[in-house]
């Protein structure tokens, strides 16, 4: 899937893209808490029939172990796009007494939670700035009234934090003790909506130092042999749509994804191939 770099090289690649879409907006209190969950290692993977980053993914507990651009989350269309929303509905009706919201990645972009109501209108039960900064994390809103529902409405400001903020689960508690995660889920638009289409990795040596180098096109095959091979172990800096960049030691790729080692914080970062628009050795 990729074209690889020798020395200092730059991998130049263009996906090409998936659609669909749709918005909303409400007001409340202001009770709310980040925590860092402890969550097990483990592989990435998508249940059966669930599609990558479709809202399904924020049903059941939490699947998506750490911090990254990772297809066992929801995620929107686009990313820094203003006003997303994400509905998830539970099995039983109970009166709020907080919900919890796993932020699986670019965590801080809740703007407004919430609960619809059985004429169908919202009742806000929290509005205003997500302090979440680390990811994976839960952020825990409190209903300040008798609210009883059975559908939670998370509305995101997508222009408050660069790149997809993407969320794994959904968990609401009842003033009875009850706890339950989200069975069904629909959102404003999804990155799944999108289509795969064959990718071009457009190969420009040096072509960021100023020197005019012989230009390759080169399209990878699903049975090529490693593309990566001669980057394992260099830094590199992954430039993502929406303008953000990762940096870090290459590590391995696998499964449309590539796994980048960060020393400062000391954490795995794993990336989605299809969401870079360049990527450029540094050793």
């Amino acid at each position: 899937m990729r074209g690889a770099v020798r020395g200092v090289g730059i991998l130049y690649f263009l996906a090409w893209a998936w659609m669909s879409a749709q918005p909303c907006v409400a007001q409340a209190p202001d009770q709310v808490e980040a925590a860092q969950p402890a969550v097990p290692a483990g592989p990435h993977q998508l249940p059966p029939g669930a599609r990558a980053w479709g809202p399904e993914q924020a049903t059941g507990a939490p699947d998506t172990q750490q911090a990254g651009d990772i297809p066992t989350a929801w995620a929107s269309l686009n990313p820094d796009d203003g006003v997303e929303w994400l509905r998830v509905d539970f099995d039983k009706a109970v009166t709020v007494f907080e919900v919890s919201i796993r932020e699986s990645f670019n965590p801080g972009a809740v703007s407004k939670v919430a609960a619809i109501l059985e004429d169908g209108k919202e009742h806000v039960l929290w509005e205003g700035s997500d302090p979440t900064t680390d990811a994976p994390a839960d952020f825990t809103i409190w209903a300040t009234d008798d609210v009883v529902t059975k559908s939670v409405k998370i509305y995101l400001d997508t222009s408050r934090r660069r790149g997809w903020n993407e969320i794994d689960a959904v968990e609401l508690v009842g003033q009875d003790g009850t706890r339950q995660w989200a069975s069904r889920a629909s959102a404003s638009s999804t990155y799944a909506a999108r289509t795969a289409e064959p990718v071009q990795w457009r190969m420009m040596p040096d072509a960021f130092a100023g020197r005019p180098q012989e230009r390759f096109i080169v399209r990878m095959e699903r049975d090529a042999s490693d593309p990566f091979a001669d980057i394992a172990q260099k830094r590199v800096i992954a430039h993502l749509e929406g303008g953000t960049s990762i940096a870090g030691t290459f590590i391995r790729a696998a499964g449309g994804f590539i796994v980048v080692e960060q020393a400062d914080p000391d954490k795995t970062v794993i990336v989605n191939v299809q969401k870079i628009i360049y990527l450029e050795t540094a050793d």
